[in-house]
C-alpha cells in the first residue's frame, strides 16, 4: 500500500511538471501569435495611412482644380452678363428716346381722331406726309405707321360723310311740300347722323349748327307726319338727335316711338308718363319703344285694378282642376284657403284714383302693412316683393302697379310646391301673353334666393327680351338682401347678373357698360338671367 501511494505521488508530480511545461509552451505560443498579429496590424495600418494620405492629396488637387475652373467660369459669366446688361441698357435708352419722340409728336394726331375733328385731322396729317418715317422713331415706327394709316383712312371716310352731309343740308334748305318727299329727306338726314356716329366724326366740329339743323328738319317732318303733334314727340326727336350712341335704333324706330305718343291731349295721363321718360337722361332711344308700350299696358290694367275679383280668379283656376295633377290640385286648394276672398293685398283701390299721389301713398302703406295678429298672413316675403316692385314702377313711370290676383295665386302655388315634399321635380305654369309672366318669374326668383337660400337661373330664348326683363327688374333685385346663416353676420346684398354675347358686352363696354353684365354664368350670383346656350355650357 505504501508503494502504491509512493507511485501515485511520483506520477502526480510528473503530471504537474508536464502540465506546467504545457502551460509555459502554450503561453509562449500565444505571445508569439500576438506579436505576429500586432506586427501585421501595424503593417496594414501604415499601408492604409499611406493610401489615405495619397487619396486626400488627390482629392485636394481635384477640388482645387474644380474651384479654379468654377471661379474662371463665374468670372466669364459675370463678364458676359455685364456686357449683356450694358447692351440692353443701351438698347432701352434708344427705345426710350424713340418712345419719347413718339409721345412728343403723335398725341395731336390721336387727339384729332378721338375728338372726331375733321379740320384738326387735316391739319395734323399735313405733318405726316413723308413716305418713310424718320429714324428718330426707332423701333416705334410700326406703331406710328399704324396710327398714321388709321388717320388717313379716317380722313377719307370723314370727308365722304361730310360731303354727303353738306349735300343733304343743301337740299334741306328748302323743305319739300310733299310729306313723302319730306319723309325721304328726313330718312337721309337720319342716315347721315347714324353714319357719323359709326365713323366717329363729330359733325358739330365741322358744322357747329349741325345738330340744330338736323333737329329742325325732323321737327318739320314730325309735325306733318303725326296727327297730334305734341311736346313729347319733340322731346323724343331731340333725345334721338343728341344721343351719342344710337346703335341699332333707326328711323323706323323713331317713327314708331313718335306714333306711340301720337295721342290726343285728352290722354294727358299717358302723355305725362311718356314725357317723364323722354326727359329722363338715363333712358336711351333704344329703351323708349318698349317702355312706352309698357306704359300703355300698365295703364290698361290699372284701369281695371279696382274691378278685379279674387273669387272669380279662384273660380277660373278651379275650372282646370280636372286637367291638373292631384298634387297641383292640392296646392291650389291650399292657396284658396290661405288667400281667400276678403284677404286681398290692398282693399282701398275700389273707387280711388290711383293716379293721385295721396291715394298711391296710401295704397303703398297698406300693401306693406303686416296683417293683424289674429289673421295669418300667407304672403310672407311676397308682400315685401310686391311693395318693392310697386316702388320701382312708381319711380320709373310714376304709376301705381299692383300684382293681379292671378299672379298672386300662381306665386303661392309655386311656393307650396317648393316647400312641400313631392315625387315631382318640376312645375310648369302656362301664362298668357300680357298676363305678367315676367313679374311672376322675377318675384319667384327673389323668393327662392331670399327664403329658400338657393340660386336661380332665369332662361329667356331671346337676347333682347332677356335684357329688357333684366333691366326692368334690376331695381327690384337691388332692394333685397340675402340672410346670413350666422346670427352674428348681417345679410349681404342680393346679386343679379345678365348673360350676354361677347359682341354685345364689348358694345356695352365702349358705351360705359354695367358691371352686372357677363358672358358666362357667374357661380356666385344669386340670380342670373341667361339664354339656354349659357346654361348648356355651365
Amino acid at each position: 500500500k505504501a508503494e502504491l501511494l509512493e507511485t501515485n505521488k511520483v506520477e502526480r508530480t510528473r503530471l504537474e511538471m508536464q502540465h506546467q511545461e504545457d502551460s509555459e509552451r502554450i503561453e509562449q505560443e500565444h505571445n508569439e501569435m500576438l506579436r505576429k498579429i500586432r506586427s501585421e496590424m501595424d503593417h496594414r495600418l501604415a499601408a492604409e495611412e499611406a493610401e489615405m494620405a495619397s487619396t486626400v492629396a488627390l482629392v485636394r488637387d481635384e477640388s482645387n482644380r474644380r474651384i479654379t475652373a468654377e471661379r474662371e467660369a463665374a468670372a466669364r459669366r459675370l463678364e458676359e452678363t455685364r456686357a449683356q446688361t450694358n447692351k440692353q441698357l443701351q438698347k432701352e435708352r434708344q427705345v426710350t428716346g424713340s418712345v419719347m419722340q413718339v409721345l412728343k409728336e403723335l398725341p395731336p394726331l390721336q387727339t384729332a381722331i378721338e375728338l372726331g375733328d375733321l379740320r384738326m385731322l387735316e391739319e395734323e396729317l399735313v405733318k405726316w406726309t413723308m413716305d418713310v418715317l424718320p429714324e428718330r422713331f426707332g423701333d416705334c415706327r410700326g406703331v406710328v405707321e399704324a396710327v398714321v394709316k388709321l388717320a388717313q383712312e379716317r380722313l377719307v371716310t370723314w370727308r365722304s360723310v361730310e360731303h354727303t352731309w353738306r349735300e343733304v343740308m343743301r337740299e334741306a334748305e328748302h323743305l319739300p311740300d310733299s310729306l313723302t318727299a319730306l319723309t325721304r329727306q328726313s330718312q337721309r338726314i337720319f342716315h347721315v347722323l347714324k353714319e357719323s356716329q359709326l365713323t366717329k366724326i363729330d359733325l358739330n366740329r365741322s358744322d357747329p349748327e349741325a345738330m340744330d339743323r338736323i333737329t329742325q328738319v325732323l321737327y318739320a317732318w314730325q309735325e306733318r307726319a303725326m296727327l297730334h303733334s305734341n311736346v313729347v314727340q319733340r322731346l323724343i326727336v331731340r333725345k334721338t338727335v343728341t344721343w351719342p350712341h344710337l346703335g341699332s335704333f333707326d328711323f323706323a324706330d323713331l317713327d314708331i316711338c313718335l306714333r306711340l305718343v301720337d295721342r290726343d291731349p285728352s290722354c294727358h295721363v299717358f302723355l305725362a308718363r311718356a314725357k317723364a321718360l323722354a326727359e329722363n337722361d338715363n333712358t336711351s332711344p333704344q329703351d323708349l319703344k318698349p317702355l312706352l308700350s309698357h306704359i300703355e299696358t300698365m295703364l290698361f290694367f290699372l284701369k281695371y285694378t279696382g274691378t278685379e275679383d279674387l273669387w272669380l280668379a279662384h273660380k277660373e283656376f278651379k275650372n282646370q282642376v280636372s286637367e291638373l295633377d292631384p298634387f297641383v290640385s292640392q296646392c291650389l286648394q291650399w292657396v284658396e284657403q290661405e288667400y281667400p276672398p276678403g284677404s286681398e293685398l290692398v282693399k282701398s283701390v275700389n273707387g280711388e284714383d290711383l293716379m293721385d299721389g295721396k291715394n298711391v301713398n296710401s295704397v303703398l302703406r297698406e300693401l306693406r302693412a303686416p296683417r293683424s295678429f289674429l289673421l295669418r298672413d300667407s304672403m310672407g316675403c311676397f308682400r315685401e316683393i310686391f311693395y318693392q316692385w310697386a316702388l320701382a314702377m312708381k319711380s320709373t313711370f310714376n304709376l301705381m302697379v299692383l300684382p293681379h290676383h292671378t299672379q298672386v295665386i300662381c306665386l303661392l302655388i309655386f311656393r307650396r310646391f317648393l316647400e312641400q315634399e313631392s315625387q315631382h321635380h318640376a312645375l310648369i305654369a302656362q301664362v298668357g301673353t300680357g298676363e305678367g309672366k315676367s313679374m311672376i318669374i322675377a318675384a319667384l326668383a327673389v323668393y327662392i334666393v331670399v327664403v329658400l337660400g338657393k340660386k336661380v337661373h332665369v332662361v329667356v330664348d331671346d337676347e333682347t327680351l332677356l335684357e329688357r326683363d333684366f333691366e326692368n327688374f334690376k331695381r327690384l333685385f337691388d332692394a333685397f338682401t340675402v340672410p346670413s346663416q350666422s346670427l352674428r353676420i348681417s345679410g349681404r346684398p342680393l346679386t343679379a347678373v345678365l348673360c350676354v354675347s361677347e359682341e354685345r358686352l364689348t358694345r356695352k363696354a365702349t358705351k360705359g357698360g354695367k358691371p352686372c353684365m357677363v358672358t358666362r354664368i357667374d357661380r356666385d350670383a344669386d340670380i342670373c338671367y341667361c339664354e339656354a346656350k349659357h346654361v348648356q355650357s355651365f
